[in-house]
């Protein structure tokens, strides 16, 4: 029989100071409006299906695409918004470095041309669904200063199932 496989992702998790903030910030929204708490994170991939025998030959390709594109820096700033649960609110990230990282892991990876992290790096701050007003209210009332920060690693995160069970592997 088969083994499942679960479903993970590769991500970028800013550190120190900058993962505090970010990390207040996401509790803070996620408990005055309900929603789910989760690790400050940039997704490079998602989507990455493996069974157990398979983690470690992904937790090879995660270190292999690090290795390549080595250390740099990722500024956020900006809020915006979709209608999508895991774009729900967001600020957008900048690196010049996104081109090589993306292209790395779509050398390894052939979803990343399919998603949509590519074309829109971002780092979540609210997962769920809710109005345009409540978005807007939540941007006036919270007003953010650019961070930047130095990515020295990727991590990857198994990702199946409910936000509340994803889990750093």
């Amino acid at each position: 029989m088969e083994e499942v496989k679960d479903k993970y992702s590769l991500v970028i998790v800013p550190g120190g100071e900058v993962r505090k903030q970010l990390q207040a910030l996401i509790d803070e929204l996620a408990q005055q409006i309900n929603a789910p708490s989760f690790v400050p994170h940039i997704t490079v991939v998602s989507n990455i299906l493996a069974d157990s025998e398979e983690l470690a030959r992904e937790k090879e390709k995660a270190l292999a695409i690090a290795q390549q594109v080595g250390k740099f820096m990722v500024s956020v700033s900006e809020y915006r918004f979709t209608e999508e649960e895991f774009r729900c609110l967001f600020l957008l990230a900048h690196s010049p470095q996104f081109e090589n990282v993306y292209s790395s892991a779509a050398a390894i990876y052939p979803q990343v041309n399919d998603q949509h992290f590519r074309s829109l790096p971002h780092l979540s701050v609210l997962y769920g669904s809710y109005s345009a007003e409540t978005k807007k209210e939540i941007i006036e009332s919270r007003p953010l200063k650019p961070l930047e920060f130095a990515v020295e690693s990727f991590d990857l995160y198994k990702t199946t199932g409910p936000v509340s069970n994803w889990i750093l592997v």
